[in-house]
């Protein structure tokens, strides 16, 4: 099994590195949290390990399972958070972390855009780009690959 992971990203193109070993993260809306006292946006996941699937094939890499593992991720400097179709009384709802993007603003300020399935979002407004991922516990198997429309492979970005 490869080693846990453990990112940080400081610019836009870090950013974007992030954005494959999310596709397919599951989010507990409870697991989410916006700290204004510390400028922080946190929230807790189950994230598919995407590192771990042959890219040709789509079959597992190593062994005849794929795994997905519990991983923190969260976002510093954040002035503000907008959500869009997310019911937040309901907080035992899931949703499906599609894809991230950055929107520039002015001298490294700018907004990073959590995109589900179902049209939700999280838009974070941001004085510059400090996020963490890392994967915490140990990965358990699945036997389910995350499907996506026609014409697009899961986990391709």
């Amino acid at each position: 099994m490869k080693p846990p992971l453990r990112l940080r990203a400081e610019t836009p193109e870090d950013l974007e590195i992030f954005a494959p070993p999310l596709q397919d993260a599951i989010v507990q809306v409870a697991d989410m949290a916006y700290l204004p006292k510390h400028r922080r946006f946190a929230l807790s996941l189950n994230r598919f390990r995407w590192e771990e699937v042959d890219p040709e094939t789509g079959k597992p890499e190593l062994g005849w399972r794929y795994h997905r593992t519990s991983s923190g991720l969260h976002f510093d400097g954040v002035l503000q958070v907008q959500s869009k179709n997310i019911a937040q009384s309901n907080r035992h709802s899931f949703l499906n972390l599609l894809d991230l993007k950055f929107e520039p603003g002015e001298e490294g300020a700018g907004t990073i855009v959590l995109i589900f399935s179902g049209g939700a979002s999280v838009r974070l407004s941001v004085e510059c780009i400090d996020a963490h991922l890392a994967d915490r516990g140990t990965p358990w198997s699945t036997k389910n690959l995350p499907t996506h429309e026609e014409g697009a492979k899961a986990g391709e970005r």
